[in-house]
């Protein structure tokens, strides 16, 4: 009796055994992979990205995250392809004043001007001008 149980342990040793063994096969196999998978740049890293700056940047940069997914807003101006400026009209009732943006790329020549009421649409007219100019 035993010896029944010690050749079922022995037993359940070389399955854990091959187990282990093929374990680490694997983890030899796929480490090469997971290496050149850090080496390769992120989607972050291939980001377009836009600076926001002017009147209601935290507004606009919320909703060009939301309308314009294709690209990433950044603070970091070194780093942006694309400038887009916000501005609204002075002086007037916020109902009233039109929401002015300008796009702008990464050597500061303008791609895109305008106007709107709404300033969901500006973000939106200036996140076209940008696909367009966009590789």
């Amino acid at each position: 009796m035993l010896g029944s149980s010690l050749w079922i342990n022995h037993e359940e040793r070389g399955t854990q055994m091959r187990t282990l063994g093929f374990m680490l096969v694997a983890l030899v196999m796929i480490a090469p992979v997971v290496s050149d998978a850090a080496e390769r740049p992120t989607d972050l890293e291939k980001a377009t990205r836009v600076f926001v700056e002017g009147v209601s940047s935290v507004e606009a940069m919320k909703l060009l995250a939301k309308r314009c997914p294709q690209f990433t807003v950044t603070i970091a101006d070194e780093k942006a392809d694309y400038f887009l400026l916000v501005d609204r009209d002075p002086g007037k009732n916020s109902a009233y004043a039109d929401n002015h943006v300008a796009v702008f790329d990464r050597q500061r020549d303008i791609l895109f001007a305008g106007s709107t009421r709404k300033l969901a649409n500006a973000i939106k007219d200036a996140c076209e001008a940008m696909t367009k100019a966009s590789p």
